[in-house]
This record gives structure tokens, C-alpha cells and sequence, in this order.
């Protein structure tokens, strides 16, 4: 008769990445009534951003790019931080929290724009500029408006705030619009929508957990050791509560310097989310069955 005696440690390791922005984007777009205008550019780098290294590209009414704009001598962009161009004219509301106010038709009508007047963010390159997001299409004219998310000529008398999933500029205009609420980048409000300018709000959809679990061996038998490599630690279902549905086998390698097997495996979280989970430890041989459980423990991932 076999005698079998096992000692686990399960050592858990969770690290997680949130996602950051590749580069500046549009947030938010307002084309209101009268001279309620403004343009937000956010920053989700994770770093300051000096804005000099910039520029707004503007047409109108189905042009090419004829507009180049400058940010102010000297200006830089906190990460996490919006800069809000605004028409001068525009309401209080937009006022209160604008880094630049230009009249209509300053420095090439950049929040002058009507609801077919095409703007971009480029950054500088040399001689040129490469762009990195667009709101509309240059050398074409949509008529009143482009539509996004499904709602006709939302470019005119609404304001276009960018989801907080977004994480990059995109210089595909339709695929930016989308056809739907769901496959826009944008949600698009009522004319004269001042509610959420002036800051931004960026988690980048789900977040990379890096989950590192270490199994700590030590079995005697009566007629030799265990050996990890030929009698396979199966862990059923992995963390069997991650998010109801049971991740895929994760990934098995042997630590050389005790000879521990060390399982790693990346889910896909909600940062804003809180998820538990549970670890169960199943060894079978010999038909005999050991079964460890742990109690519940929860992850904050916000």
C-alpha cells in the first residue's frame, strides 16, 4: 500500500494594467446654437504633454485641410488633463473651464465650425504633420452634418462626448462615427449639452490581471518521491468563479530553483468592476482524491 503526504502553499501574485492613452484625442466636440463652440483634447499618456508639439487642422464646407492651428507659446497638457478651446463667444458654462477663447473666425475658424466643417489633431513632424485623430471628413461636404451613432447629422447642434472605453485618436472618421450606439466611439447629446466639459474620464475598457499562482510541493511515498512531471497538478477549472465562466488551462512552467510549478494565466477585467473568486486544488492517483479548497476572495480591480 502506497502512504502518500502532501504539503501545498498556494502563493498568490495579482498585478494589473490599466490602460493608457497612445497619443492626445478629441473628448469632447460642442456644436451648439449661436457661438456655443468648443474643442476638448484629452491627455491619458500618463505623462505631460507640451501641446507646442501640436496642431488643430481645420476645413470647411468640403475642403481640404486649409487650416493649421498653433497651441499658445508655452503650453503643456497634464496627463489625466483636458484643454478646452472655446468661441469666445460661447456660453458661461464653457467659459468657466476654456484653457483658450478664440473669436469665430480666429486663427482659422478652429471653433468656428459649423455641423461640416471637418477638425483633426496632428502632431508635428519635421516640416509636416502626421494626424492622429479626426472629427468629420476633409474634401467632403455631409451636407448638415456627419451622422454618429446612428443619429443624422449629429455634427450639427449636438455635443459628441468620446466613451471612456476609447484610448486612442482614430483617423478612420466612419469608424470613429459608427453606424450605432454601440459601435461608436462617441455619445452624442442634445443641442447645448455643457454637462461634462472641462474634464474626461478614460478606463480604457477592461484591464490586464496578470494572476501568478505558485504550488509548493513535498511528497514522500513508500516507494519513492513525487514527481511533478509525470503526475500532472491539475487545477479544475482554474479559479472557478472568475467572472461565471471558468478561463481557459493556464499556462504550467517549472521554477528551476526549487523545482515548484508555477501557473500564470491574464484575464480581462472591468476596472470598475469588483469580482471574487475562489481556487480549488484537485490531485488524483492511485484513485486517491485530495481536494483543497480556499474561501472566496475578492479583487478590487477600480
Amino acid at each position: 500500500m502506497k502512504t502518500f503526504f502532501m504539503f501545498l502553499t498556494i502563493l498568490f501574485t495579482v498585478s494589473m494594467v490599466h490602460a493608457q492613452a497612445s497619443d492626445l484625442f478629441f473628448s469632447e466636440y460642442i456644436e451648439g446654437s449661436s457661438n456655443n463652440k468648443a474643442l476638448e483634447i484629452f491627455n491619458g499618456t500618463g505623462e505631460a504633454v507640451d501641446l507646442t508639439q501640436y496642431v488643430i487642422l481645420g476645413n470647411y464646407n468640403g475642403s481640404d485641410w486649409t487650416n493649421v492651428t498653433h497651441f499658445p507659446s508655452g503650453s503643456t497638457l497634464a496627463d489625466g488633463d483636458v484643454w478646452v478651446i472655446a468661441n469666445s463667444g460661447a456660453d458661461d458654462a464653457i467659459l468657466a473651464v476654456a484653457d483658450q477663447q478664440l473669436a469665430y473666425n480666429d486663427s482659422g475658424y478652429v471653433v468656428g465650425f459649423n455641423g461640416n466643417d471637418a477638425r483633426a489633431i496632428a502632431k508635428i513632424n519635421g516640416s509636416d504633420y502626421t494626424i492622429i485623430d479626426v472629427i468629420g471628413v476633409p474634401n467632403e461636404d455631409p451636407g448638415d452634418g456627419w451622422d454618429v451613432a446612428g443619429v443624422s447629422a449629429a455634427t450639427k447642434d449636438h455635443t459628441l462626448v468620446r466613451k471612456s472605453s476609447v484610448t486612442s485618436g482614430n483617423t478612420d472618421w466612419a469608424a470613429s462615427a459608427g453606424t450605432d450606439a454601440d459601435n461608436s466611439e462617441w455619445i452624442v447629446y442634445p443641442k447645448n449639452t455643457f454637462d461634462y466639459i472641462g474634464s474626461h474620464t478614460m478606463n480604457g475598457g477592461p484591464t490586464t490581471v496578470n494572476v501568478t499562482f505558485q504550488v509548493d510541493m513535498s511528497v514522500q511515498a513508500a516507494l519513492g518521491n513525487f514527481d511533478p512531471d509525470s503526475n500532472v497538478v491539475t487545477i479544475p477549472g482554474d479559479f472557478d468563479n472568475w467572472l461565471n465562466e471558468p478561463p481557459a488551462n493556464t499556462d504550467k512552467v517549472m521554477d528551476d530553483s526549487d523545482g515548484d510549478l508555477v501557473y500564470t494565466k491574464t484575464f480581462e477585467l472591468d476596472p470598475n468592476a469588483t469580482y471574487q473568486y475562489k481556487y480549488n486544488i484537485g490531485l488524483g492517483w492511485d484513485g486517491h482524491d485530495e481536494l483543497q479548497g480556499q474561501p472566496n476572495r475578492v479583487i478590487e480591480t477600480g
